[in-house]
């Protein structure tokens, strides 16, 4: 997640608004798993599932959306592609618990 996150930070001089959506989300996504740190596993598992599954299905369709409205080697382009390629592998991050 990090390394997805970095390409939209580094996106902001680019692509303020782009970026920003992004980064939105992925700062929902932190909040979620630093209060889901102290969780048992399961219990960990089961919080993704249900509070952070939907920011990260909004990721993946915005980022189907933008990524035909900007070049692939811009910026926020590079940080569309992550998600698609190596960046956010969305079925494993949903199922490990820890």
């Amino acid at each position: 997640m990090a390394h997805a996150r970095r390409y939209y930070h580094e996106a902001l001089s680019n692509d303020k608004k782009r970026a920003e959506y992004a980064l939105v989300i992925f700062q929902n996504i932190y909040e979620i798993e630093r209060a889901n740190k102290s969780m048992n596993p399961l219990d960990r598992k089961l919080d993704r599932l249900a509070k952070v599954k939907p920011h990260l299905d909004n990721l993946k369709s915005w980022v189907e959306e933008e990524c035909v409205k900007v070049l692939p080697k811009s910026a926020i382009g590079k940080g569309c592609l992550t998600p698609n390629h190596s960046g956010i592998n969305y079925t494993i991050f949903l199922r490990m618990a820890d």
